[in-house]
């Protein structure tokens, strides 16, 4: 009894675990990702800081802009006295998304079905999320992918 309770919560947590860095892996191609990465304010924790400051990370999925995001985190924040501006130099939106039904992501697909003896490999879009060095090649052309591999265990996870 104990060996088959212990095999169910084994294959349940098993598949709890797959199931968030599925979501983990697929959440930037569904939302903008946020994430707080500095927070200031006083160096005391019995005194109130006169200013503080946070610089907030914004993963931008595609079809979203910079503007979008600053008009939703402002709609948020939803006071006046909180100043929101892009920080730096980092602002940049989304690379467009690269038509995957065209003949350039086809042929794509053929290639690396030929170069990969393995009848078990799909090749299908996916979003990735962060920089990569797209950047430098999507001003050049409306056809750049990006490439993930991920790996399936026996179970299809």
């Amino acid at each position: 009894m104990i060996k088959k309770l212990s095999l169910a919560l084994l294959t349940l947590f098993g598949m709890l675990a797959a199931s968030l860095v599925f979501r983990a892996q697929t959440m930037p191609s569904l939302r903008t990702m946020t994430a707080v990465t500095i927070v200031e304010g006083d160096v005391k924790a019995n005194v109130l800081p006169i200013r503080a400051r946070a610089v907030v990370n914004h993963r931008i999925r595609p079809g979203e802009t910079i503007s979008s995001v600053l008009e939703r985190v402002r709609e948020v924040v939803d006071d006046d006295r909180v100043q929101v501006r892009v920080f730096g130099d980092w602002g940049a939106n989304p690379f467009p998304v690269s038509d995957a039904s065209g003949a350039p992501f086809q042929m794509l697909a053929r290639t690396i079905m030929q170069i990969v003896p393995d009848d078990d490999v799909i090749v299908a879009p996916y979003v990735v999320p962060g920089g990569t060095d797209a950047k430098h090649y999507s001003g050049r052309s409306r056809h750049v992918f990006r490439f993930q591999q991920l790996i399936r265990n026996s179970d299809g996870l």
